[in-house]
Formats: structure tokens, C-alpha cells, sequence
């Protein structure tokens, strides 16, 4: 009997980052962290540039609020997230295709409770 994975939801506030999300959503596209056990949420955070529609073109789900910084626009994520864990990263980051799941391997300890990486 297997256990289902946990499901994970990926918070990448961006702004202005038209130039170097697609690198960070393909990378996520590619982790080896069972596709249907996470969601990639981008708050675009009031940006000039064609950031929403560069991350509309991925399967992540597109999130826009006025300009706020990263920490509104990492906690506008967590509040329109599903995942029973939360990770985030940048939109100028690339995490290798084994992030995710090092990451949660962490919470199979029960004393755990926040892991970064």
C-alpha cells in the first residue's frame, strides 16, 4: 500500500520578472515531485512589464495585487493556497528537479515543522 504524497503549493512572488520566470516555472515544470501533488501560485506584485501574461502561458495559477512587496505578495499567496505545505521561492530562482521532494522528506519527522533549502 502506497501513501499518497502531501499536496504542496509553490508561492513565487514576482514583479517585473518577465525576464526570468519562465526559467523559474520550467523548473518547477521539471521537479520529480509527483506533478498531481502540487500547484505553482505566482503573485504578481503590481508589475509594469508583461510578468501576469508570461506566467499565464505556464500552468501556474496567476494571482495580481497592487504593488506591495514580496512579503504581501508571499502571504497573498499562502491565503489563496491549497497545500498543506508551503514552499517558496523566488521568481529569479531555478530549483533543481529534486526541491520539492527533499524538502517535504524533511517533514516526515513529526518534530518538524518548518524546513528551508
Amino acid at each position: 500500500m502506497s501513501i499518497e504524497e502531501p499536496f504542496i503549493s509553490v508561492i513565487v512572488p514576482a514583479r517585473n520578472a518577465s525576464a526570468t520566470l519562465p526559467g523559474c516555472l520550467l523548473a518547477l515544470r521539471a521537479q520529480s515531485y509527483p506533478r498531481d501533488r502540487f500547484e505553482v501560485i505566482v503573485v504578481d506584485d503590481g508589475s509594469t512589464d508583461n510578468t501576469a501574461a508570461v506566467a499565464a502561458k505556464f500552468w501556474a495559477r496567476v494571482i495580481s495585487i497592487p504593488p506591495s512587496g514580496p512579503a504581501v505578495a508571499r502571504n497573498r499567496g499562502v491565503k489563496e493556497s491549497k497545500g498543506e505545505i508551503l514552499l517558496f521561492t523566488d521568481a529569479d530562482c531555478a530549483p533543481t528537479p529534486g526541491w520539492i521532494s527533499r524538502l517535504v522528506s524533511a517533514f516526515d519527522e513529526p518534530e518538524v515543522m518548518a524546513a528551508r533549502g
